[in-house]
């Protein structure tokens, strides 16, 4: 951001952020949007190998990473009003307030397994203490793929990276962003997310297969498959949710079950 805000008593901060993965886990991407003052920040990256949950943290925690270090930059006196948009109703109540129980419990769930994504979820617990500092964060649901300006372009970006496409990312005036921040209500029905799961999971699952050097295995969680997988030339790697999602999936890999 090259101009300066001018200091305030209080300053407000829009992000809107998303993230994509093709496969879940597979190759996936994540995008957001920073609008400070009169200008505009849009942010992305990819991963080869990665989760849907996981680029919607890492979207997140990027945009108010960026906020952060602006804050310091450019308004290091002001009070400010952080306003968080996402369709991503595991990273708001997360954030919002999941994170605090799951603070006290150290970090588990009520039923006392250790929470998903972790490491992701205390590097943004972590940013976030840090920014309550000076800043009010909140936290607003947005519905996803509905037409909702900020939304749609962080999706395409997160999808573009996702795909592995390049992304031009702008960072310029507010007045010149052709994106309406400001349109927060839906203007087309939704449309859902491809997903790989072809329904709820049956007793037994999800599972995680993988398929590497000719060797078919079982993993009953994603970091046991990534470790498998993760570098690995030629590997196959799904999420199934049933015996016959699993069938499916080892006859378009032209293997034979375990």
């Amino acid at each position: 951001m090259s101009s300066k805000p001018n200091n305030a008593t209080s300053y407000q901060i829009v992000v809107f952020s998303d993230g994509a993965c093709k496969g879940n886990p597979g190759p996936g991407g994540w995008g957001a949007i920073v609008c400070i003052g009169d200008e505009v920040r849009e942010l992305g990256a990819g991963e080869a190998l990665t989760t849907n949950n996981i680029m919607e943290l890492t979207g997140v925690a990027c945009a108010l990473l960026f906020v952060e270090r602006e804050l310091a930059r450019l308004l290091p006196k002001s009070a400010v009003a952080i306003q968080v948009y996402s369709d991503s109703k595991y990273v708001l109540q997360g954030a919002s307030s999941w994170r605090n129980g799951w603070k006290r419990a150290g970090w588990k769930k009520q039923d006392g397994t250790p929470v998903a994504n972790l490491r992701q979820w205390q590097e943004l617990d972590a940013l976030i203490e840090r920014l309550a500092v000076r800043a009010s964060l909140s936290w607003t649901y947005v519905e996803g793929h509905a037409g909702i300006p900020g939304n749609e372009r962080c999706d395409a970006i997160a999808e573009g990276f996702a795909l592995g496409h390049h992304v031009e990312l702008y960072d310029g005036p507010a007045d010149s962003y052709s994106v309406d921040l400001s349109r927060l209500e839906p203007t087309q029905p939704r449309v859902k997310k491809t997903s790989s799961s072809s329904g709820p999971p049956e007793a037994g699952f999800p599972i995680y297969l993988s398929y590497v050097n000719g060797k078919l295995q079982e993993h009953r969680t994603w970091p046991e498959c990534q470790a498998v997988v993760h570098g690995r030339a030629g590997a196959k790697f799904k999420k199934v949710n049933s015996n016959s999602e699993k069938s499916e999936t080892l006859r378009s890999w032209n293997v034979t079950d375990i």
